[in-house]
């Protein structure tokens, strides 16, 4: 698996998550605020570090799953951690549009991430 692949993968999702958003935003008549911009930024980068830490595991042969698992677990952690300081820190009327971003943006992520893996490991790592 190429670095490239991972880049185009993770950033053509995002796109489309950021489009999605910026529709929903405008329809909401709610503006591009930096809680909404940090998120199509820290689903990136999470996604794009969390699949090259895996895939270091398929390449070795090492304990895949374990890795697996434990991206995800740590993945949850540090987007509940990222989605409870926003929601303390943002104001009343944003918090709402901001959680139901942040819920879309994350399945989003969780599915694609998830279904990448699978096709790879069903591949043999290729």
């Amino acid at each position: 698996m190429t670095g490239s692949s991972i880049l185009l993968g993770a950033l053509l999702v995002n796109a489309a998550c950021t489009l999605a958003l910026g529709a929903a935003l405008h329809w909401a008549h709610l503006p591009w605020s930096a809680p909404f911009v940090l998120l199509p930024v820290f689903f990136f980068l999470i996604t794009v570090l969390l699949e090259r830490w895996q895939l270091g595991a398929i390449e070795k042969g090492s304990q895949f799953v374990q890795r697996f698992m434990a991206g995800m677990a740590i993945k949850f952690m540090l987007t509940l951690m990222l989605l409870l300081v926003l929601l303390f820190t943002t104001p009343q009327e944003v918090r709402l549009p901001l959680a139901l971003a942040f819920a879309g943006f994350y399945a989003v992520h969780l599915v694609y991430h998830t279904v990448r893996m699978y096709r790879i490991l069903r591949a043999g790592g290729r």
